[in-house]
């Protein structure tokens, strides 16, 4: 069977190409796996570099300014922490899932593009991305439903901002356009991801929680890398996802990426 060209121009779709079977979880984590076993260096750097020193040092200020028990104190650990969190781990992702589009348009992984586009893809939808926490934010407090319901709508956001390098408000846009139509699938996504992220996070913090002797700033900042890793890897597995949709051509031709190519 012919396969359809994912990046057809947009408003246009070859009418004598016959289209991939719509994209099953089986498949999604088919591809997932091999995915992981390519760009294994590139998350493993990322980790090393970005997010291992920046959780030691949110563990390490949190531990000291929680000992004054001043207010302003929880203020400024609130701050630094929701800040710093939001900035270095939408750095971290980006630059995993621009080296994930890398291997999914099957190209050797290259460092240096794969960061040049994680760069551009974070400095795009970095605004989205701050209009999207604080909405959902809102919306997990007000009742978590509508919370997890804007995390399905918004969850293919980050792969769009990257593979077509476009920021402002388009992220947002595209990824609740695509999901509307595909609900169910999206639903699945998120909850075939995020469930075992949940489980690995409360896992993490057992330790500290559960043997207080145990309870300092280095050993809650690795774990608390660890559980970075695996949101890294649920990032992959949207981008999959989202890669997925666009090869069955299920979603419109106008959400194909205009720039798919990092050495365009």
């Amino acid at each position: 069977m012919s396969q359809p060209n994912p990046y057809a121009s947009p408003g246009s779709v070859d009418p004598h190409v016959e289209r991939v079977p719509e994209p099953t979880w089986a498949r999604v984590l088919s591809r997932l796996q091999d995915l992981l076993l390519n760009i294994w260096p590139m998350m493993l750097g990322v980790l090393v570099v970005l997010c291992l020193p920046w959780q030691l040092l949110l563990s390490f200020v949190i531990y000291t300014f929680l000992e004054q028990e001043e207010v302003m104190s929880l203020v400024y650990v609130s701050l630094l922490g929701t800040f710093g969190q939001l900035t270095v781990q939408l750095l971290a992702e980006a630059l995993v899932i621009a080296a994930a589009w890398q291997h999914l348009q099957k190209e050797t992984l290259d460092v240096s593009a794969a960061i040049g586009r994680g760069l551009r893809g974070f400095v795009a939808v970095f605004p989205s991305m701050l209009l999207s926490f604080m909405a959902i934010s809102a919306a997990m407090i007000l009742c978590i439903f509508p919370g997890v319901y804007l995390n399905i709508r918004w969850m293919f956001a980050l792969p769009i901002a990257v593979a077509e390098g476009r920021g402002g408000l388009h992220p947002l846009q595209k990824s609740w356009e695509i999901t509307e139509p595909h609900f169910f699938y999206s639903m699945l996504m998120f909850a075939l991801f995020c469930i075992p992220l949940v489980v690995v996070m409360v896992v993490t913090s057992l330790p500290s929680a559960l043997m207080p002797e145990i309870d300092h700033w280095v050993i809650d900042g690795t774990l608390t890398t660890v559980g970075d890793l695996f949101t890294l890897i649920v990032c992959c597995g949207f981008t999959v996802a989202y890669y997925e949709l666009l090869l069955s051509q299920v979603v419109p031709a106008t959400a194909l990426p205009q720039s798919p190519h990092f050495n365009q």
